[in-house]
C-alpha cells in the first residue's frame, strides 16, 4: 500500500498527532493508494540472525515494557532483511498502537510497502485503528475499501475501530448508520461489541437517551449486553448528572443476569460521593467487599474519601485511609492528594504538611501544585517563613517553582505588608527566566499602594506594558483602588477613562471600588453621580455598591436617603449584609432614632446576624430612657 513520501517524515515528538497527520495525509492522496502485488513465493532457508531477531521481538512485545524507541528500532532493524515475515512486524505495530504512538505506527507502515512486503488483515486493522484514534476514520475509511479490494474477511476489530473512529470525531449519527446498513443488507450481523461500541461512543458524547434507545434495541434482537455496555450507560448518566438514574440502572442490570465488575461499583460509589449522598455510596462500597471477586480498588477508594472530605467528615476519611494499608493496598498519589488539598481548604496547613511528608517517605512526590497549596496556607496564616520553606521544598524535590509558585509568596508578603521582600521575590523571579504574568504586577501594585508606595506602583504598571503583558481589567482595578486608598482621585479617574478608551468592557467591580472609596473619603456628590451613570452603562449595582452608598448617606447623616437605597436594595434582589444593616442602626441610634433601630435590629436578629455590643448596649440604654419595652 503506497503511503505518501510526506508521511515518512511523520517524526514521533510531543506536537499533536492529528495535526502532524492532517498536514501530511490527505484523502484524495489516500484514495489513490494501491497495494504492490504479492511477491512470489520462494522457497529458501530463513536467516538465523532474523529469526534470532524475531524472537527478540516476540520476547521484547509480551513484557510490556517496550518503549517507543526500541520499538522503532527493531521495526527497522526486521525491515533490513529480505521477505521478513508480516508477524513480528504486526506485533511491533500493536505494541505502537497500545503504546498510544499512532503516528509512529503510520510512519513505520510506509516501510512495509517500500520493501514490498505483503501487509495481511492485522497489518490494515491496525493501521485502521491508528486512523480512527488520531481522529482521521476518513482515512481507515480508505483502508477498508483496500481491505475489501484483498479479498480479506471483514471482522469486528475492524468495524469496532471504524465505528469507535466516527464517535470520537462526533460523528455518532454516521455510525448508527452504518450499524442499520449492516442490519438492512446482512452482510456482517452485529454483536453485542459493535453495539457497545456505538453505545459507549454516544455516552461519551452525552446523547444519553439514544445510548438507551440502542441499548433497549440491543436487547430486542435477543443481543445479550455485557457488563462494558452496562458500564458504558452507568458512566454516561453520571457525566449528565442523572445519578439518580445511574442507581436505578445499577439495580435493574442484575435481572439481565449481569454481575456488576469493580468498574461498575466504582462508578456509582463515585457519583454518589460527588452527590454528598455518603451513606448510600457507603452501603455499596459495603456490598461490593461482599462480592466475591470484586474487592474496591484504590479508585473506589478514592471516591469515598472524596466524599467524607467535601463533608469535612475527617474521622471517615482518615479510617479509609487507614484501612488502605490494611488490605496492603498503598494510596496513590491521588488518595493523598484529595485529603491534602481538604486540609488545606479548611486551614488545617500543619496537619497538611505532615501528610505531604508521609507521601514522600512513602515513596510519591507531590507535584508543584501541592507545594503551591501549602504556601497558600501558610500565607493566609501569616506564617512567611514556613511558606518560605515550602518554596525551597520545590527545588529540592527537583521541580521548578512556577509562575503560581511566585505569585503565592509575592502575595503573602504583600499582606504582611512586607514589602521589600515582595519586590526582592519579584526580581529572583525574572532572575530565574519566570516571566510575570498581569497577576503578579497587579498584586505587586495592590500592595505598594496599600503603604503608599504610589509612585512604585505606576512605574510596575508602566512596566508591565513595557514588558508585553496588556493590562487586564484586574490590573487596572488594583491601581485605581490603589490610588484612591491614598486618596488620588483624580489620578484613579483618568486611568478610569484610559480603562474606556482602550476598550475594555468595565464592569461593576471597577465602579465598586472608586465609589467605596469616594463614600468613605466624603466625596458623596462624586460617587452619587458615579452611582446614577450605572443604568447608562447597563451595569446593574451589586450588593457592595449599595452598601457603599448607605455608608455614605449614613456618615453625611442622611438618614432619608440611606433607608430609601436600603428599600431599593431588597427590591432589586440584593440583600443587606449585617455590616450595611449595623452602619444603618448606628446611624438611626446617633439620631436617637430608637424605634427605627429597634426594627432593623429585629430583621438583623431574624436574619440570623449578630449584632455587636456596642449596638445592643446602645439601644438598650435608649429603651431604658424612653421607658419602651
Amino acid at each position: 500500500m503506497a503511503l505518501p513520501n510526506k508521511i515518512s517524515t511523520l517524526a514521533y515528538s510531543s506536537s499533536p498527532p492529528l495535526q502532524r497527520v492532517a498536514t501530511a495525509v490527505s484523502v484524495a492522496c489516500f484514495n489513490h493508494y494501491s497495494f504492490s502485488a504479492s511477491p512470489t513465493k520462494r522457497f529458501q532457508l530463513r536467516d538465523p540472525e532474523l529469526i534470532s531477531l524475531e524472537n527478540l521481538v516476540g520476547s521484547r512485545c509480551k513484557s510490556g515494557t517496550l518503549r517507543i524507541d526500541e520499538a522503532v528500532y527493531l521495526f527497522n532493524q526486521i525491515i533490513q532483511f529480505h521477505s521478513p515475515s508480516i508477524h513480528p512486524l504486526n506485533q511491533l505495530l500493536g505494541s505502537m498502537l497500545k503504546m498510544k504512538h499512532h503516528c509512529a505506527a503510520i510512519s513505520s507502515f510506509k516501510l512495509i510497502d517500500c520493501k514490498d512486503i505483503k501487509p495481511d488483515i492485522f497489518t490494515l486493522s491496525i493501521l485502521i485503528n491508528c486512523f480512527s484514534n488520531i481522529g482521521r476514520v476518513d482515512l481507515g475509511f480508505s483502508v477498508l475499501g483496500s481491505i475489501f479490494k484483498r479479498g480479506f474477511d471483514l471482522d469486528h476489530v475492524v468495524l469496532c475501530s471504524l465505528l469507535k473512529g466516527l464517535c470520537k470525531v462526533g460523528n455518532c449519527i454516521a455510525a448508527l448508520e452504518l450499524l442499520k446498513d449492516m442490519e438492512i443488507k446482512g452482510s456482517h450481523k452485529p454483536g453485542p461489541v459493535i453495539y457497545s461500541t456505538i453505545i459507549d461512543g454516544l455516552c461519551k458524547n452525552k446523547e444519553v437517551d439514544k445510548a438507551f434507545k440502542l441499548f433497549k434495541e440491543m436487547i430486542r434482537n435477543n443481543i445479550l449486553p455485557d457488563v462494558v455496555t452496562c458500564n458504558s450507560l452507568i458512566h454516561g448518566l453520571c457525566n449528565v448528572g442523572m445519578f439518580e438514574e445511574a442507581v436505578s440502572f445499577f439495580g435493574e442490570i442484575k435481572n439481565l443476569g449481569i454481575s456488576p465488575n469493580v468498574v461498575t461499583f466504582g462508578t456509582v460509589v463515585d457519583a454518589l460521593s460527588k452527590e454528598g449522598r455518603m451513606v448510600d455510596a457507603r452501603g455499596l462500597f459495603e456490598l461490593m467487599c461482599q462480592s466475591e471477586g470484586q474487592q474496591p480498588d484504590t479508585r473506589t477508594y478514592n471516591s469515598l474519601i472524596y466524599g467524607y472530605c467535601h463533608l469535612r467528615e475527617w474521622k471517615e476519611a482518615l479510617k479509609l485511609f487507614d484501612e488502605m494499608w490494611g488490605r496492603k493496598m498503598s494510596p496513590n498519589a491521588a488518595t493523598f492528594s484529595i485529603i491534602f488539598i481538604a486540609l488545606c481548604k479548611e486551614g488545617m496547613v500543619n496537619k497538611a504538611h505532615c501528610l505531604l511528608e508521609a507521601m514522600i517517605q512513602n515513596g510519591l512526590e507531590p507535584d508543584v501544585s501541592m507545594y503551591n497549596r501549602l504556601m497558600d496556607g501558610y500565607c493566609l496564616q501569616g506564617k512567611m517563613e514556613e511558606a518560605v520553606e515550602a518554596f525551597d521544598s520545590v527545588a529540592r524535590s527537583g521541580n521548578e517553582p512556577n509562575v503560581f509558585s511566585y505569585n503565592i509568596l509575592i502575595n503573602g508578603y504583600c499582606k504582611a505588608k512586607r514589602l521589600d521582600d515582595a519586590n526582592r521575590i519579584f526580581g529572583c523571579m525574572c532572575d530565574k527566566g519566570v516571566i510575570p504574568d498581569a497577576v503578579t504586577y497587579s498584586t505587586l501594585m495592590q500592595g505598594l499602594c496599600k503603604v503608599g508606595r504610589v509612585t512604585e506602583a505606576k512605574v510596575l504598571f508602566n512596566e508591565m506594558q513595557t514588558c508585553g503583558q496588556i493590562p487586564d481589567l484586574f490590573a487596572y482595578g488594583s491601581l485605581i483602588g490603589g490610588l484612591c486608598y491614598n486618596k488620588h482621585f483624580n489620578e484613579a479617574m483618568t486611568l478610569f477613562h484610559e480603562l474606556e478608551t482602550n476598550g475594555l468592557m468595565v464592569d461593576i467591580v471597577i465602579y465598586n471600588i472608586i465609589i467605596k472609596y469616594l463614600c468613605k473619603y466624603g466625596y458623596l456628590k462624586a460617587a452619587k453621580k458615579l452611582f446614577s451613570s450605572l443604568s447608562v452603562k447597563g451595569l446593574q449595582p451589586n450588593s457592595k455598591t449599595y452598601s457603599s452608598m448607605i455608608n455614605g448617606f449614613v456618615k453625611k447623616g442622611l438618614l432619608k436617603e440611606a433607608e430609601y437605597l436600603l428599600i431599593e436594595m431588597e427590591k432589586n434582589g440584593c440583600t443587606p449584609n449585617e455590616i450595611t444593616l449595623s452602619v444603618m442602626i448606628q446611624g438611626f441610634l446617633h439620631m436617637n432614632d430608637v424605634h427605627k433601630a429597634r426594627q432593623l435590629f429585629n430583621l438583623m436578629i431574624e436574619r440570623n446576624f449578630s449584632p455587636n455590643t456596642m449596638i445592643i448596649s446602645k439601644i438598650m440604654h435608649l429603651l431604658a430612657v424612653s421607658g419602651s419595652d
